[in-house]
């Protein structure tokens, strides 16, 4: 009996470190750049595919300058960003998205619209409103996804100050979403799914049939 406690112990402590294991990608780690500048994001970075528009840069050009790339900052100077006002994409075999912070680049009042898949099948969706003060936090529960699309934009070309739709360099857009802008991203955070790789539930469930178990050899034995 005290042997099959230790193995309950074990499992629980396996099903915490299971759930625990969250990755945290804080674009720090990536090749160094001088202050201001930026770089494509590698295409696997943490394990996951990058579209082609996801940029990071150096923030440390942008200190005290009030800009949404420095204010984004979560841990370190480095953030991502969407290249060119870009729609963005990342995506994997599958993955669990628990959430990441975002701030907007040039002006408040910043949509995002945010979307989860499975193959074709839309799981999730949000849109999000930022600002150039701070960072904001979207945490979410997007479990058994594949891929992740970024959208950003504002209602109309008047809230971009009279700039105009194709204001900037003369991106195109969607007719009903006016003015696409950048937004910056940092504090990615994921789990990795695995097939065939138990849950903390399962855990948990397999541990608790041992112990029944044992108490059962007991009680025969008696």
């Amino acid at each position: 009996m005290k042997k099959l406690l230790t193995i309950m112990i074990c499992v629980v402590m396996l099903a915490f470190a299971w759930d625990a294991s969250a990755t945290v990608l804080t674009f720090d780690d990536l090749p160094a750049l001088g202050g201001g500048s930026y770089a494509q994001i590698p295409t696997s970075y943490g394990g996951l595919d990058w579209s082609s528009s996801w940029d990071y840069m150096n923030t440390s050009g942008y200190s005290g300058s009030g800009s949404g790339y420095a204010n984004g900052i979560v841990s370190g100077e480095y953030v991502a960003f969407n290249s060119g006002a870009d729609g963005v994409f990342i995506n994997d075999g599958v993955f669990d998205w628990t959430g990441a912070y975002f701030t907007a680049a040039s002006k408040d009042d910043l949509k995002i619209d945010i979307k989860g898949y499975s193959g074709a099948t839309l799981l999730h969706s949000a849109i999000l409103l930022v600002n150039t003060t701070g960072p904001t936090r979207f945490n979410v529960d997007w479990a058994g996804i594949d891929k992740l699309t970024f959208n950003s934009y504002y209602l109309s070309s008047d809230d971009m100050g009279g700039m105009g739709v194709g204001g900037m360099g003369g991106m195109s857009c969607d007719l009903n979403k006016k003015d696409p802008s950048q937004f910056v991203m940092d504090n990615f955070s994921f789990n990795k799914t695995t097939e065939n790789v138990p849950e903390p539930a399962t855990f948990l469930l397999i541990g608790s049939g041992l112990v029944g178990l044992g108490f059962m050899r007991r009680k025969l034995k008696g």
